[in-house]
């Protein structure tokens, strides 16, 4: 059978068939600590060294934790202290130091960034996830979590100023004092034997006279007696002493073989349940191993029978991890650790793709949906591939899924939370590039979709912020429910807070707007269900964003608008809502208004104008200056072919704030037909002044301009006995040909024209050339005021070939055309040589 090269090193690993060893380049952090038991504890005074590297292995991030203990000389016990002299080496070498746990501050420059704990069973390698790397083992009561995101947890482990700071030794673990308790026992009856031995001071003692002597002879008999009585007390305390000794050892003994038998049955049991593990994780590695390489190679060419493939791998995968699980916590071996960290890597690796192929599937359809449901589609996309692993994560039942493999608890729950959070971040920021590209949302869902992601970016804030501003209410409305309930998803998790609230948008509306949203009535689910309140209020609620920035800027707006104004916030409250209600009459007029102009439309288009025509006219007595009345009936006399009435009515219109570039580019139309053509010119300028990409004004405008030249030339005539006049209205006929062309040729920059229009522009140029050069001609004898005429000749003939050119590149087989061009760019070409000899 072939393996898969990573699980084939795994699986050596784990049979110790040879020895995995780490990449331990990295920085490595390291401090030495004293420590000795709290008062009252029993244990060992110890040396421990703590080692901290942090490496990169195949561009992911690992840390391997390494110490070493050393006892010290000094034990405590029961509240008394020993040294290791008086209780022996036996006593001494049975008791043990291990592990211990560490807390350390990291550190990105001089700024704190979180603080880890440690608790160690063994040197071990943790990491493989940037979501991981700063996570630590415990949470200790002293410690702040504060975890940064996987994006920002990379940028301080690449960076230069990432330290570990402060690193302390919080706990050790001692054990095996019976022999020191043997020890304190023994103590205790040395003291007892001595207190018996003492002699009293009665009357079988020898006592003293005033003068320090002795007493008479006659009180020796009494002497010897008392000193025999004494013997054999003692005798008999020496007697019981070494029974109690031999008991003692007896029992010690006894104790030890009980112990020792024990620990032998429970030590052969955990070898047999070792082994029994090892045999079910080398069987599934050897499912695992190849099912992993077809799901490689199905994921490119098959992708529904990878799915098939993929979840079965998994299931042979989690039950390695429920193995491994039990191995870690019985063995603390760090190449379990290793392994686990490796298949659930695997696995994690394998969603990523997942969703990158469903995000891929959808941007490939997305002109199949529109807006509101493309952005649903997006919104709710990917999370049942999810469920699989981690539990339904779209409310907070996945804390307390218990089918979540490999840990029930909240570290797992977490590491998933912030996986969803960093890939829907992801998969908003691709959506958001690609409608850069194809623009399959209108401008308002595009940032009605963006301020409900947890995605950032400035670009799209400056969007957002724009947007908001133009707005009317009920558009700000939408976009502030967007960032209240879309946008706020996990940023950190704590043991009592599951979320903390993403303000950050919401703050730069209310900082860039000078309207009062704050006292916008916002409708939520609350726990009556469906409820309303200002957002200022809201905001401060247990629904809200109490703790946030943004509530403390609500919080000084108020007082300001009250210092100002002496109004409380429900008189703004209430002005608010009767601003809204007005809006929302005016919306209700509208929505009948296109109701009527719809009707009217349909009778139009059926032939019945009469009808149509009623319809507007009588909605028109009640809306008089209603815009979109006003030309839906300036349309119907346009096909009624009245265009006195037409025209008329357009100018009507013009009067109204809702002007369109559309609107005054068809009263341009209109005037040029009527030949007004200063009229005609005026309202093209303002059609372009609001549109500047509207192509048919531009064109239009260069007809125009071409017409008003011709009439000059007609009239220039009149003046050829006033030479002065008539240069005059010569040199503005040079002038109009001018803007004529330069309009065509922005017109044509906008727009790809047809050869004929292309043709007939390239024509017009080179008449207006011929023109000037008879003009030229005429002033020969003043050759040095008048021969500039010749340069703007060859202008003329220039902006010929520009446009006879891009005529050629839609039909290159034209002749005249063809001949048009050899011949202007041979007069162009010998100008140009004449003029350089000369100079």
């Amino acid at each position: 059978m072939k393996f898969d090269k990573s699980y084939l090193v795994l699986l050596f690993t784990f049979l110790n068939i040879f020895l995995f060893v780490q990449n331990t380049s990295g920085k490595i952090f390291e401090t030495t600590f004293r420590w000795k038991p709290e008062n009252g504890k029993n244990g060992c005074d110890a040396t421990v060294n703590l080692k901290l590297n942090y490496y990169l292995k195949n561009d992911r991030p690992w840390v391997n934790i390494s110490y070493t203990i050393e006892k010290g000389n000094t034990v405590y016990f029961e509240g008394k202290q020993y040294a290791r002299q008086q209780i022996g080496e036996e006593a001494y070498n049975a008791i043990r130091v291990q592990h211990p746990r560490f807390v350390v501050d990291l550190y990105d420059g001089s700024s704190f960034i979180t603080s880890i704990g440690f608790d160690s069973k063994g040197n071990m390698t943790y990491g493989g996830d940037w979501l991981n790397i700063f996570e630590g083992h415990i949470h200790a009561e002293h410690t702040k979590r504060n975890l940064p995101s996987g994006e920002r947890a990379k940028e301080i482990f690449l960076s230069n100023a990432f330290s570990i700071k402060n690193m302390r030794l919080t706990y050790i673990d001692a054990v095996n004092f019976h022999l020191v308790k043997m020890y304190a026992l023994g103590e205790n009856d040395r003291n007892d034997k001595s207190a018996s031995a003492t002699p009293s001071t009665d009357s079988d003692q020898p006592v003293s006279n005033n003068n320090g002597y002795e007493t008479s002879q006659s009180n020796s008999s009494s002497y010897q007696s008392s000193t025999s009585a004494a013997n054999s007390h003692y005798q008999n305390a020496l007697e019981r002493q070494q029974v109690y000794t031999q008991n003692l050892e007896a029992a010690a003994t006894q104790i030890v073989n009980v112990g020792l038998s024990i620990a032998n049955d429970i030590q052969q049991a955990r070898i047999r349940n070792v082994n029994n593990k090892n045999e079910n994780i080398r069987e599934y590695l050897e499912e695992i191993i190849p099912l992993d390489k077809d799901c490689e190679a199905l994921y490119t060419t098959d992708y529904s029978a990878f799915l098939v493939k993929e979840k079965t791998l998994r299931s042979y995968e989690n039950l390695a991890i429920d193995n491994l699980n039990w191995l870690i916590e019985k063995e603390g071996d760090a190449r379990y650790k290793n392994l686990k960290s490796e298949i659930f890597s695997n696995q994690v690796n394998r969603l990523r793709k997942i969703l990158a192929y469903n995000t891929a599937q959808l941007l490939k359809n997305e002109k199949e949906l529109e807006n509101m449901e493309l952005i649903n589609e997006f919104y709710y996309a990917n999370l049942n591939e999810l469920v699989d692993f981690a539990g339904d994560l779209s409310t907070d039942l996945g804390y307390h899924n218990n089918n979540v493999h490999g840990s029930t608890g909240y570290g797992l729950f977490k590491f998933w939370r912030n996986f969803v959070d960093e890939e829907k971040s992801e998969r908003a920021r691709k959506m958001l590039a690609a409608n850069e590209t194809n623009k399959f949302l209108d401008p308002f869902y595009e940032i009605f979709f963006y301020v409900r992601q947890n995605y950032v970016s400035d670009y799209y804030d400056k969007k957002a912020i724009d947007l908001f501003k133009a707005a009317n209410d009920q558009t700000k409305k939408l976009l502030l429910k967007g960032v209240l309930f879309g946008r706020n998803y996990v940023k950190d998790l704590a043991w009592d807070q599951l979320y903390i609230k993403d303000d950050r948008l919401l703050k730069l509306f209310l900082e860039n707007t000078n309207e009062k949203i704050y006292y916008y009535e916002i409708e939520f689910n609350g726990t009556k269900g469906k409820e309303k309140m200002p957002l200022y209020k809201f905001l401060n609620s247990k629904y809200g964003f109490k703790n946030s920035a943004s509530n403390a800027l609500v919080k000084d707006k108020l007082k300001r608008d009250k210092k100002l104004t002496g109004k409380n916030p429900d008189d703004f409250v209430e002005e608010q809502l009767a601003k809204e209600k007005k809006a929302a009459l005016i919306e209700n007029e509208k929505i009948e208004i296109q109701k009527l102009i719809s009707q009217s439309q349909v009778l139009s288009e059926s032939g019945d104008f009469d009808k149509a025509l009623s319809l507007i006219q009588k909605a028109r007595v009640d809306f008089p200056n209603n815009y979109d009345l006003i030309i839906s009936e300036a349309h119907i006399y346009n096909k009624l072919n009245n265009n006195d009435r037409f025209l008329e009515l357009l100018k009507e219109g013009e009067k109204s704030a809702n002007a369109n570039d559309v609107l005054f580019f068809n009263i341009g139309v209109l005037e040029q037909a009527n030949e007004n053509y200063d009229e005609a010119e005026n309202y093209y300028l303002k059609a372009i002044e609001i549109n500047p990409e509207n192509v048919d004004a531009y064109y239009n405008l260069g007809i125009v301009y071409s017409k008003q030249a011709t009439l000059l030339k007609n009239d220039i005539n009149n003046f050829i006995d006033q030479p002065e006049k008539y240069d005059e209205i010569f040199l503005e006929i040079i002038e109009i040909f001018r803007k004529s062309i330069s309009n065509y040729k922005h017109a044509v920059k906008l727009q790809e024209y047809d050869f004929d229009t292309l043709f007939e522009m390239g024509f017009t140029c080179t008449a207006q050339a011929n023109e000037i050069g008879k003009q030229a001609n005429k002033k020969l004898e003043y050759p040095k005021k008048f021969g500039w005429l010749y340069l703007k000749r060859m202008e003329m003939y220039n902006h010929s070939l520009f446009f006879f050119k891009k005529a050629q590149q839609l039909d290159d087989t034209d002749e005249d055309l063809n001949k048009n061009i050899i011949i202007l760019q041979k007069v162009v070409d010998d100008f140009n040589e004449k003029r350089k000899k000369k100079s």
